[in-house]
């Protein structure tokens, strides 16, 4: 590689925000991931306030997704509600 060699860290704060898409209606915002469920559509997450923290959530689209391969059988077992406390929001 010649000339100055860019860091890894500077193209990863300049890819990002082209990489997701954030969209808010009423009380939660929507964001639209760089990836894909099994059967080709793409991830959307969202974001509320609950009591205490912020609640992150596909709408159980990975479920349904999984379900219609016929694999769902194991995953609610697996998947959990986790809440984000507001102060490690901003540390």
């Amino acid at each position: 590689m010649t000339g100055e060699q860019v860091s890894i860290s500077g193209i990863a704060s300049t890819i990002a925000p082209r990489l997701v898409s954030v969209k808010s209606w009423g009380d939660a915002s929507f964001l639209g991931l760089p990836m894909t469920y099994p059967g080709g559509s793409f991830v959307t997450v969202r974001l509320t306030h609950t009591n205490g923290g912020v609640r992150v959530s596909d709408s159980g689209f990975a479920f349904r997704e999984l379900e219609s391969f016929g694999v769902s059988r194991g995953f609610s077992r697996t998947a959990k509600i986790e809440v984000i406390p507001d102060e490690d929001l901003h540390s």
